[in-house]
């Protein structure tokens, strides 16, 4: 199943909203409950063994009622097993290997895959329990939509009964229970005539007007009008109220509802200079000096009395009309929702269309305090725009939930206030969070700071000075210790996106809060460990730590407009080093959050048990061992990048024998041999010219190219093969500085053809220079003409003198500030100047290159700087996780 990034959400609650089954067959199970536990083991191990339900729904039409019955048995219980072994783990979860593809389970595959067979073939009463599953257990809207159409595809007295259940459930998926309606309609139900009654005033458009319909059909007797306010049923008056409760903090009952206008500060808005913004809010508190707000994607703030322009008192009333305008202002309901998010479309795409946070709220709010006018005006027009009736409750826990997780994070890794951790944790530990992704991490960062009270006081971080001191008393086995205790105070942040975090960052005794620099530095436990040169023999002092679970004040994130977040552990700072030391993954951390704690006992003592029998090894015999043994690519790579780093001579060829061990990676190996640049890589690259895979052939004929027979260019004409179908922006970009390197004529002929593909990188790098530089008339023409060039590269925005001032960039001027670097008299060009000065500087420009190519074509030394070492690109999975 492939899924777009904008149904995340839907899948979000649809993970919420299952059930937990247990892990194994019933505790008395049946032959078809048996035979379903067993062939699903067989099909998670083999997706190509299916289980046979094709053949169980055909024998639903057998002569012989035995067959009949171990049919209908059998498919319930691959049903209500499939379930079961998607949320206890049972059938793994597989990431899917492209963006938006999530995560992927064999067992809701083939539940999805039987619901569908279902829908179009079940019969007879047999098969009415795995119909009557597929309504009352499945999770997924289209496995209730195809037991709805299994159902009505059978017959007789058991089907009534069945619609009746699912009818007067709480909640109700609208496409079941309009097909269920519409059954009993068609088949005259008439015992069902009080259902259909009932439904007549039901809060979903599609079900009452149904219902309405199959009431009139079934003489159900008089139909009222729709009455909006009497259409809150028990259950969604509780969902209502329920949502209500989520927000922090309560509400009082004297708190104005108003509409303020603010003016910001510069520093809030990025540096776009002072701008005003509005909002409607509760006021919970004021003074003199200033007022605390809570607005409708439930942020609290206290702002300075004198930044409001205005306050004017509102209703929740006009708030929805408000609402309500923008829902019906624009045909796209995406753009709808994308602008009742909190940052527009960045977050808007990551949330759930049907229903906004605001919309959920002003719902709420209003119910609460006795307007079900409006609750039903904002509220039901959300809920027929929602395929379940549970997913608005879910959505808005979510999104409250989103908004409290980060609070939550921002106390404990920003500002350090435990106190407030622990209120957001606390409230996210409630029952109204049941089934938000997050709920475990803050009940377990709750009971964690309870124990971690002496954090950054009497249990700090030392200074250099300080640190510098221990070390002239404690042993080496103690400040391994010392350090490993103290990576629970690690405070690291993520400084861009995409990006992650360093370990190595700075660490200050003071809280990085908003607006304050923290001024004391003090030692990084992480970077002094890896300083102190570990030897496996010392990693005895450290595994111990890989049973340390503490949080660090650290997270990182794909985006910071999308939910997902990674708060950092202590074990997982260990498992780098322990790794790193040990040149291969003995942590494995994967496998030990699998296990429960008497596991993860014995997993460290394993590892423990490792390092004392592997004490007196050194790095280059553990390196050497990885790269001959291991099967996992990184283990491999990293030991090979390290051996050509040392340059470990032997490390070359076991590098290179294990070519066609990597499928689908040969390239990469091929890579690591090049990297050794040594000339025992030769026979190795003569056997791979003729590789099937391009990119070994690529690799090869640089080793060639740099030790084979220089006269004859060895390598050459495998390299130009290679190049040939390579768009400039992968494989030519690093051939460049090889054939350079060569000085000859031919090879420097085929460096300058980089100039002439579609995706030459020519502003993001100095190959463009390297290239001119080796004398290339092509160069300078392609410079020039880009100098040129009005093609159309967007538009720039920079702040001046307080004011922001925007640029229509074209590609001459981005020509201009890549050849303007190359100059050392400290020329410069300025985009945001007036384009007719733009114009001469380019002109200038233009003059300056061809007087330093002619010098370059003398022989003499252009008024140059050198190039930069060339980075290569670099593939990088960009996705959240």
């Amino acid at each position: 199943m492939v899924l777009s990034p904008r149904r995340l959400a839907t899948l979000w609650i649809l993970a919420a909203l299952s059930p937990l089954p247990a892990a194994s067959p019933q505790e008395t199970p049946g032959p078809e409950e048996r035979r379903a536990f067993t062939d699903l083991a067989l099909y998670y191990e083999n997706e190509e063994k299916v289980p046979p339900y094709a053949k169980a729904i055909g024998d639903l039409g057998s002569e012989d009622a035995e067959t009949r019955r171990a049919a209908g048995e059998y498919l319930r219980a691959l049903l209500a097993q499939s379930l079961a072994d998607e949320t206890n783990g049972r059938a793994p979860w597989r990431s899917l290997p492209y963006w938006g593809g999530g995560s992927e389970s064999p067992a809701r595959k083939i539940r999805e895959a039987l619901a569908k067979a279902m829908a179009e073939g079940a019969r007879g009463e047999e098969a009415i329990a795995a119909a009557a599953w597929l309504l009352e257990e499945e999770p997924l809207v289209e496995g209730r939509t195809a037991g709805a159409e299994a159902l009505a595809r059978i017959e007789g007295p058991g089907v009534a009964p069945v619609v009746r259940r699912v009818l007067t459930r709480d909640f109700l998926t609208e496409v079941a229970a309009v097909r269920l309606l519409a059954l009993a309609g068609e088949r005259s139900m008439g015992e069902l005539s009080d259902v259909a009654l009932a439904l007549s005033n039901h809060y979903r458009t599609a079900v009452r007007e149904e219902a309405r319909k199959t009431a009139a059909r079934l003489g159900a007797g008089p139909i009222p009008e729709f009455r909006p306010q009497e259409a809150f049923t028990p259950w969604l008056a509780r969902e209502i109220e329920r949502i209500a409760a989520m927000v922090l903090p309560a509400i009082p009952e004297s708190a104005r509802f108003v509409r303020v206008e603010v003016a910001e500060p510069s520093d809030v808005n990025e540096g776009f200079g002072e701008r005003p913004w509005s909002a409607a809010a509760w006021i919970l508190d004021e003074s003199d000096a200033a007022i605390r707000f809570l607005d409708l994607f439930a942020r609290e703030s206290t702002i300075d009395r004198a930044r409001c322009r205005k306050i004017e008192d509102w209703s929740l009333a006009k708030e929805a009309e408000r609402l309500l305008a923008i829902r019906s202002g624009v045909a796209d309901a995406r753009e709808a929702a994308d602008q009742l998010s909190l940052r527009g479309g960045l977050t808007g795409q990551f949330e759930p269309g049907f229903v906004s946070l605001p919309e959920a709220l002003v719902a709420a709010w209003s119910f609460v305090r006795g307007d079900k006018k409006t609750a039903a005006a904002v509220l039901f027009p959300r809920i027929d725009e929602a395929a379940d009736d549970r997913w608005i409750g879910s959505a808005a826990r979510d999104l409250l939930g989103r908004h409290y997780h980060q609070e939550m994070l921002d106390a404990f890794a920003g500002a350090r206030d435990y106190d407030r951790v622990l209120a957001f944790a606390g409230h996210l530990s409630r029952d109204l969070f049941d089934g938000y992704e997050y709920q475990g991490r803050a009940r377990e960062l709750a009971a964690q700071i309870e124990a971690r009270r002496d954090d950054f006081r009497d249990f700090r971080l030392p200074t250099p000075e300080e640190w510098k001191e221990l070390c002239s008393r404690l042993s080496r086995e103690e400040r391994i210790r010392y350090l490993a205790a103290r990576l629970r105070l690690l405070n690291c942040f993520q400084w861009g996106q995409p990006g992650g975090v360093s370990y190595e960052d700075r660490q200050h005794a003071e809280p990085r809060s908003a607006g304050k620099e923290p001024e004391t530095e003090v030692t990084n436990p992480f970077v002094e460990l890896r300083s102190m040169g570990l030897t496996v023999a010392d990693l005895v002092h450290l595994v111990p730590y890989l049973a340390d679970e503490n949080y660090m004040p650290t997270y990182s994130y794909w985006r910071n407009f999308h939910p997902s977040r990674d708060l950092h552990r202590v074990n997982g700072a260990v498992a780098y080093i322990v790794n790193e030391v040990a040149r291969r993954d003995i942590a494995n951390l994967g496998t030990y959050w699998s296990l429960d704690a008497e596991g993860r006992r014995r997993h460290v003592e394993a590892v423990l048990s490792w390092c004392r029998e592997n004490a007196s090894r050194t790095p280059r015999g553990l390196a050497i061992e990885t790269l001959q043994a291991s099967s996992t690519w990184s283990d491999f790579e990293s030991a090979a990048r390290e051996a050509a780093r040392e340059k470990w001579a032997e490390a070359l060829s076991t590098v290179a024998a294990r070519l066609d061990d990597w499928k689908h990676r040969e390239g990469d190996v091929a890579e690591l041999a090049y990297g050794f640049h040594s000339p025992e890589a030769l026979p190795h690259a003569r056997s791979w010219q003729g590789h099937a895979e391009r990119e070994v052939r690529f690799w090869a004929s640089l080793v060639l190219l740099e030790h084979g027979d220089r006269a004859k260019l060895e390598g050459l004409e495998t390299l130009r093969g290679a190049l040939a179908k390579d768009d400039g922006s992968w494989l030519y970009p690093r051939a460049i500085v090889p054939l350079l390197a060569t000085g000859q004529a031919e090879a420097l002929e085929l460096a300058a053809g980089i100039l002439r593909k579609p995706q030459f990188q020519w502003d993001d790098s100095d190959l463009l220079l390297r290239v001119l530089l080796a004398g290339r008339r092509e160069a300078l023409d392609f410079a020039l003409a880009r100098l040129a060039s009005h093609r159309d590269r967007g538009t720039s925005s920079t702040m001046r003198d307080g004011k922001l001032i925007e640029a229509h960039v074209m590609d001459g001027d981005r020509a201009a500030e890549t050849i303007a670097s190359w100059r050392t008299d400290g020329f410069e060009y300025d985009v945001f100047a007036p384009e007719d000065e733009r114009a001469d500087k380019r002109k200038d420009l233009a003059s300056w290159l061809g007087e330093e190519f002619k010098r370059i074509e003398k022989g003499e030394k252009p008024d140059m700087r050198l190039p930069r070492d060339f980075v290569p690109p670099e593939w990088q999975v960009d996705a959240p996780k």
